[in-house]
């Protein structure tokens, strides 16, 4: 009982249920894919074409979304950048120097 109360007030209970529900949707959605690609009218040729439309179209739509937040942190990049520029009053603008990348480095 005492271990209940302590998981509750520290948030144990909350974050094991929302593990758990995620796992639960997770499954149901698999085996409804599943079952759905089992008992579809359409023959095995028509429903393999089906599943090669559906990943070119999300495989664009991932690689959209990646360009939109490639641009979106550009974005902010140079907006702190100028933001620390404006805001460094107790250096002269030759020794803070920032050396300008086109690329983010990738790790």
């Amino acid at each position: 009982m005492f271990q209940e109360i302590r998981d509750a007030l520290n948030g144990t209970y909350r974050r094991h249920a929302r593990a758990n529900a995620i796992a639960g949707l997770t499954t149901g959605l698999l085996i409804g894919a599943i079952a759905g690609l089992l008992f579809a009218p359409k023959s095995g040729k028509e429903t393999r074409a089906d599943i090669r439309e559906g990943a070119k179209l999300g495989a664009e739509k991932v690689k959209e979304a990646a360009h939109n937040l490639s641009d979106l942190t550009k974005e902010k990049f140079a907006e702190v950048k100028e933001r620390l520029k404006g805001d460094c009053c107790c250096c002269d603008d030759d020794e803070t120097e920032v050396e300008d990348k086109d690329e983010p480095e990738t790790v």
